[in-house]
């Protein structure tokens, strides 16, 4: 009989009934694993990418032929390694698309009003002393957001921000200029999106040409008055000269719901 395995299983997907379902539709057992890895006898992988299927994993599967990401990125996959032993790998691109691009939105709102900083400084310092720091806040009707990555979470947010602020560029290079409009912004270069956008929103996957793109070149190209969100994946951003920027006040603020060592 088929095995499909889930080797590490998130608390937040749990209890699998669909998964289990549709495994004993195909007169398969669903295995749910304790995130060691004990992936053998599966003939397919379900995976959350809180476990990284790496070459080394894939060399021990002896029946796999197919391994499907809970998620968009594929990051976690070394699909190198699984081409050339004949394993599919295969993603789910609609996965979270409205629930990330809300929480980037949020984020985005948050920064740009300042809410988090401003709640911190009432609770800390008093009212008087928050009043005092609202000269950093800047009408949004006045500012152009800039989204890295015009894919589907990238468009879900210039739709959801669009009512908010003055202008909407976009940069995408694996989508014709046409398209990036479609989806709601004025196609731009990277270099003119980091120089131009007060607002910069991060909506790429990790790759090796992603890896390190907000660089410290990229992050001299924003103005001190900006901001950047990041909801796609850590690594993305050069950790160290993003804090480098923020702490020479080269940068304006920054909101991370990934980071470079929990992406």
């Amino acid at each position: 009989m088929p095995v499909v395995c889930i080797p590490d299983p998130a608390a937040s997907l749990a209890p699998y009934h669909a998964e289990q379902a549709a495994a004993e539709a195909c007169g398969a057992t669903l295995v749910i694993g304790d995130g060691r890895g004990d992936l053998h006898d599966a003939d397919v992988i379900l995976t959350s990418g809180l476990m990284p299927i790496d070459a080394t994993v894939i060399a021990a599967l002896t029946r796999c032929r197919l391994i499907v990401r809970y998620g968009i990125g594929i990051d976690t996959i070394d699909v190198a390694a699984a081409t050339a032993q004949g394993i599919v790998v295969a993603n789910a691109p609609t996965y979270c698309v409205e629930e990330v691009s809300d929480h980037a939105a949020a984020l985005v709102l948050s920064l740009a009003r300042r809410v988090s900083d401003l709640d911190r400084a009432v609770r800390t310092q008093g009212w008087a002393a928050a009043q005092g720091r609202l000269g950093g806040v800047r009408r949004l009707a006045t500012q152009t957001l800039g989204i890295v990555g015009m894919g589907r979470i990238g468009a879900a947010v210039a739709r959801k921000l669009r009512p908010f602020v003055a202008h909407i560029i976009g940069y995408d290079p694996f989508l014709p200029n046409d398209l990036i409009a479609e989806r709601g912004a004025e196609p731009a270069t990277l270099e003119h999106l980091l120089r131009s956008a007060d607002i910069v929103s991060l909506h790429v996957p990790l790759s090796a040409q992603t890896q390190g793109l907000i660089d410290a070149a990229a992050l001299a190209l924003m103005q001190p008055t900006a901001l950047l969100v990041n909801t796609s994946r850590g690594p993305i951003v050069d950790q160290a000269a993003l804090v480098a920027a923020l702490a020479a006040q080269r940068l304006a603020g920054a909101a991370l719901d990934v980071t470079a060592f929990g992406s």
